[in-house]
């Protein structure tokens, strides 16, 4: 089990910067983003919800959904009610390659 944890540590570590530099990324009001919520709190789709924001798509992963919002502040209301993370849907689709 020691060994699994010198394994994993390190890789943590190397991912962490990645997912800071995407979550400061900046995003268009009218486009979508990803919002990724605690699972021990309020879920994303509520957490969408309160920021006067609507859910894309017809189904959503167990801890993030796709949303969007005309609101110019919709990404600091989202940090707000509890998002730890809102990345623009845009900059994970050309990560993806797609």
């Amino acid at each position: 089990m020691a060994r699994l944890y010198i394994l994993i540590l390190p890789m943590m570590a190397l991912m962490t910067g990645p997912v800071i530099v995407l979550a400061g990324s900046p995003s268009r009001v009218d486009r979508p983003v990803l919002v990724v919520s605690l699972p021990w709190g309020p879920s994303s789709e509520q957490i969408v919800q309160r920021a006067d924001g609507r859910l894309l798509g017809p189904e959503s992963a167990p801890l993030g959904v796709l949303a969007t919002s005309d609101a110019p502040e919709f990404r600091s209301r989202l940090r707000a009610e509890g998002a730890i993370l809102v990345i623009g849907a845009s900059l994970i689709a050309s990560i993806c390659g797609t």
